[in-house]
């Protein structure tokens, strides 16, 4: 399911693995005037794994320990 932040989110990751709470930190940052949430962006990112919109090496619940990636 699509989220209001799926390119928020996009925009932030890379090729390279990132850890979730940083995407997290750095879409919030980017999301200048509007109320977001850790809870709601890594609900958003959790959809994109299990999309397949982006890689997860670990559990998306924990972005702690999660790191991301853009796949390919």
């Amino acid at each position: 399911m699509a989220s209001v932040f799926d390119a928020a989110i996009l925009a932030q990751c890379s090729r390279y693995w990132m850890r979730m709470a940083l995407v997290v930190d750095m879409t919030r940052a980017h999301e200048h005037g509007r109320v977001v949430t850790e809870a709601d962006l890594a609900v958003a990112i959790a959809a994109l794994v299990a999309e397949g919109r982006l890689e997860a090496e670990g559990d998306p619940a924990d972005p702690s320990a999660c790191l991301v990636r853009l796949p390919g």
